[in-house]
């Protein structure tokens, strides 16, 4: 069924973070997103994507690096901010 929605990794990866061990659907998903973006980065039309989203978030370390690098860049910052939510994010 999630692959027909077309939701996404991040939110195929949540529903069984929040089916078995009870975590918040939304909490779940963007403790995911970070993930999905670096396993995407491994392919060119994502990391060139995922590229401009660093560029228009105004990602300083993104400036100059290699799309699969400003993809990491991105992930990072998706971390900061999960941390600042007190989500935690292992690594």
């Amino acid at each position: 069924a999630i692959e027909a929605s077309m939701l996404g990794g991040a939110h195929a990866l949540a529903n069984p973070l929040t089916a078995r061990f009870d975590v918040v659907h939304g909490q779940a998903v963007g403790m995911m997103l970070p993930h999905v973006v670096r396993w995407n980065a491994e392919h060119a039309p994502a990391a060139a994507a995922y590229r401009e989203l660093a560029a228009c978030a105004d990602l300083a370390a993104s400036a100059g690096a290699s799309d699969r690098e400003a993809a990491h860049v991105l992930a990072r910052r998706l971390e900061e901010l999960l941390a600042l939510a007190g989500f935690v994010v292992a690594h």
